[in-house]
């Protein structure tokens, strides 16, 4: 054989050789890649797998609250209903008894209340002018009686008429029974003033000046004593007294019985000069009623 064909034979071995080696190395390094594959796919297998049991175990926490929520709903909504139901019995009682109790003395002064008694003509044409400005106040607890001093329908009155008394109405000189509310009162002067709650314009009383009336002069106690009727009594202003407890007061010879309280004291000219107070217990025709112009102050200051 010639030295050329050994060569070219040397080569073809060589290249021969070289392939084999490549191909068995391209083998090798799919087998590695398939055997990671298959180790990666294993692995992502066992983390799909613990993460679907984690949802699982999560849902079934979630459900069981679902269920502890819904149970507490159920409860919350059924102690609510009968707590409800209870509110609404006791509302009901309670309008029920307010509204007897309301009829039971709008029929007691409805049957009494056809005649205005007036002791003395003088104060004739004022008494059927300013009688229509007073009010009965009523209550759970009593009665009084009360003045409009303004078009919007605020009333004054005696704290002592409304105190503690939990339903509290006014009746006009037509029998007209209205709600009020209380806009504020001034314990030391036993002042209250209170709101007719309606849309209407009242007939409103003026204030006099008190420092100019007189002793010996005439006045007229107009209001409701003993819940009877609304009732106008003429006397005249005795005298001005100091009281122990350093509050000025007029006194009058006007009767006050109970019923009078917190009705307005009027002059020949139809204006307050004094809010019937008290009188001493045990003597006829020694009243005391707070003069106007602390009156209007006192409002003026709860306004």
């Amino acid at each position: 054989m010639r030295k050329e064909q050994k060569l070219f034979l040397g080569n073809v071995l060589i290249t021969v050789l070289l392939l084999a080696i490549v191909v068995g190395f391209m083998v090798w390094t799919d087998y590695k890649q398939e055997e990671k594959f298959a180790k990666l796919n294993s692995r992502l297998n066992s983390v799909i797998k613990d993460y679907n049991n984690k949802v699982d175990e999560l849902n079934d926490l979630l459900n069981d609250d679902m269920k502890l929520l819904q149970n507490l709903i159920s409860n919350v909504d059924k102690k609510n209903k009968e707590r409800d139901q209870e509110l609404l019995e006791i509302i009901s009682e309670v309008e029920s008894e307010s509204k007897r109790s309301i009829e039971e003395a709008k029929s007691e002064l409805e049957r009494e209340l056809s005649l205005i008694e007036v002791s003395g003509s003088d104060f004739s044409e004022v008494i059927q002018d300013s009688i229509k400005s007073v009010v009965s106040v009523l209550t759970d607890k009593g009665q009084g009686s009360g003045a409009i001093i303004s078009e919007e329908g605020e009333i004054i009155t005696n704290l002592h008429v409304i105190q503690s008394a939990r339903a509290i109405k006014v009746m006009d000189y037509d029998k007209v029974i209205y709600n009020v509310g209380v806009v504020g009162f001034d314990s030391e002067l036993d002042i209250a003033v209170l709101k007719i709650l309606s849309n209407e314009s009242f007939r409103a009383l003026d204030f006099a000046d008190s420092d100019d009336i007189k002793i010996g002069q005439g006045v007229v106690a107009l209001g409701n004593p003993l819940g009877l009727d609304f009732t106008a009594t003429q006397g005249i202003i005795s005298a001005r007294r100091m009281a122990s407890d350093g509050n000025e007061y007029i006194q009058i010879d006007v009767p006050i019985n109970p019923g009078n309280s917190g009705g307005p004291i009027v002059d020949a000219a139809g204006e307050i000069v004094g809010i019937a107070n008290w009188k001493i217990s045990g003597a006829e025709g020694v009243g005391f009623a707070i003069p106007s112009n602390v009156a209007e102050e006192a409002v003026d200051d709860i306004i």
